[in-house]
């Protein structure tokens, strides 16, 4: 499974590419989200890969006669491995998934933020004129 589609993540590369363009802020910080979610699960794969080497080896290297055994234990640290696996590409994806409806939802709210700053302030400002026409003529105010 894949963090983003790749035509998402080849329009961010290339607007990364290209100095000259002006990038919002969102798409910087979704970006550098999405290096660091991508780095992280590197690393954990890379983790997940040495640990399921250096028990291969271990179970190589027990003295077992029993053929069946052997490819028992092979068989369950396979599938161990890939249930781990498994599990956290569905964390880096869900964690991803999080992280971008967060924004999502924070970018909102800044909105909605806004919106209610630029209203209230309209009104000061209404009501500031209408005390300053009060003031120079008070028969107007009504």
């Amino acid at each position: 499974m894949r963090l983003f589609n790749s035509k998402a993540l080849r329009k961010a590369e290339n607007l990364f590419a290209n100095p000259e363009k002006q990038l919002s802020q969102t798409l910087i910080a979704s970006y550098s989200k999405y290096q660091i979610l991508k780095e992280q699960q590197t690393l954990s794969k890379y983790a997940l890969c040495s640990i399921g080497l250096t028990l291969g080896f271990i179970i190589s290297r027990v003295p077992l006669d029993n053929r069946v055994v052997r490819l028992g234990l092979y068989g369950g640290l396979i599938l161990s491995v890939a249930r781990a696996n498994s599990e956290l590409n569905k964390y880096y994806v869900t964690r991803q998934y999080q992280d971008v409806t967060e924004n999502i939802l924070d970018q909102k709210e800044i909105k909605k933020l806004r919106r209610a700053y630029q209203i209230k302030r309209a009104e000061a400002d209404e009501d500031k004129k209408a005390l300053a026409k009060y003031k120079y003529d008070p028969q107007s105010y009504h």
